[in-house]
């Protein structure tokens, strides 16, 4: 049997207390149980944790051990062949990575992904500032980009390596990992000490003040510095090498940090006067009178995610997930009559998309992904309307 691993990570704190102790921690769960058990914790495994060993330095390896499996198999018990009397209790499971889970910046590192000019961990969609911030570039944007592959990702890292052996293209080299959004933790490391290295040969001199190394010499020495350092062990995301597991397009989207960290907290921003300032009286008057539409609705659908008007108003800067995600869906009646009908029509296609998003069952998987479809073409061209 085919036997795939869903598994997740996350920076947390190590104490009780209130004092922040990080600790990077893996676990996993088999990807084919139902969504009933996903969320029960004995169903849930520990694989490790560190306060040290970053995400890709534990992936490196969990994917090595994973590896060893993979070869041999495992051996299990099967109950529902012992119930049957068929005569076999044994079973071989092969084990893949299925999907992996954590926040944006977990995912990004688990992708060698940097953001930067190339914002997507998917695609290469991005370009630099003065480009995006254009009303082409803007546009340009909201279509996908030619996608990431494990292979091009790789061969960005090689060629980087090659450019840290160069004398003095430390800044040149930033420039390019900035530009293609590809950056590598494990890599890093290695670039790092060879960019110093580098530095310093450039810089040492002769008793005469002539320059000790040549610009040749220097390339020759950081290579075979290299070498050496590449022959200890493997400085590179072991995921990108992975036969099933595809770190672009196998970590899935956080629709907590996306749609309401992201979209909902920017365009609640975006509808209220601000919190850190002092307010006009026409600004106090729109506040109030949000708050009042706010405190005359009807909360009976959002079970336990009800919010209070006068709290989410007073701290309407600092609201958290279980907020944003309320006001996500009643967005479109509190700004009802006090924002412009583009902006409404951004209110009324979120409150459709966090809808959709936040569906715990799906019982038909094809009408669902054509309806989830249109509400995001209509979602992208209310944004690039509000944008122009």
């Amino acid at each position: 049997y085919k036997y795939f691993i869903l598994f997740g990570g996350d920076d947390v704190s190590g104490n009780r207390s209130k004092s922040w102790n990080k600790h990077n921690c893996y676990y996993y769960c088999a990807a084919g149980l139902p969504l009933s058990c996903l969320n029960q914790e004995y169903f849930v495994h520990f694989v490790s944790s560190s306060q040290h060993a970053g995400p890709l330095e534990q992936v490196a390896a969990i994917t090595e051990r994973l590896q060893t499996v993979k070869d041999t198999g495992l051996i299990c018990y099967d109950a529902l062949e012992a119930e049957r009397g068929s005569g076999r209790a044994e079973s071989l499971l092969l084990l893949d990575l299925f999907v992996g889970t954590g926040d944006g910046p977990w995912q990004s590192e688990l992708s060698s992904h940097s953001g930067d000019g190339c914002p997507c961990r998917f695609c290469r969609m991005g370009g630099n500032v003065m480009t995006r911030s254009s009303n082409e570039g803007f546009l340009a944007i909201m279509q996908m980009g030619p996608p990431r592959t494990p292979g091009s990702t790789l061969e960005l890292l090689r060629k980087d390596l090659d450019m840290a052996t160069v004398s003095r293209k430390g800044t040149a080299l930033e420039k390019v990992q900035q530009a293609t959004g590809t950056v590598d933790a494990l890599t890093q490391t290695v670039i790092d000490t060879l960019v110093e290295k580098g530095k310093a040969m450039f810089e040492e001199t002769n008793t005469d003040g002539s320059k000790r190394y040549t610009a040749a010499q220097i390339h020759t020495l950081l290579s075979e510095e290299r070498t050496r350092i590449l022959s200890q062990g493997e400085f590179m995301n072991s995921l990108l090498r992975d036969d099933v597991f595809d770190p672009h397009q196998d970590t899935a989207l956080g629709r907590l940090h996306l749609v309401l960290l992201g979209f909902t907290k920017y365009f609640w921003a975006a509808s209220l006067p601000p919190s850190s300032r002092k307010l006009t009286i026409t600004e106090k008057g729109q506040l109030d009178n949000a708050e009042a539409v706010l405190q005359s609705l009807s909360q009976a659908g959002l079970g336990d995610q009800s919010v209070r008007a006068d709290y989410v108003m007073r701290y309407r800067g600092s609201l958290v997930g279980r907020h944003l995600h309320s006001i996500a869906q009643l967005g479109v009646f509190i700004f009802g009559r006090h924002v412009d009908m583009v902006l409404l029509e951004v209110w009324v296609t979120l409150g459709r998309l966090s809808a959709a998003l936040f569906t715990e069952t799906i019982k038909d998987m094809t009408t669902f992904i054509v309806s989830f479809l249109s509400i995001c073409d209509i979602y992208h061209t209310d944004i690039q309307y509000r944008r122009l």
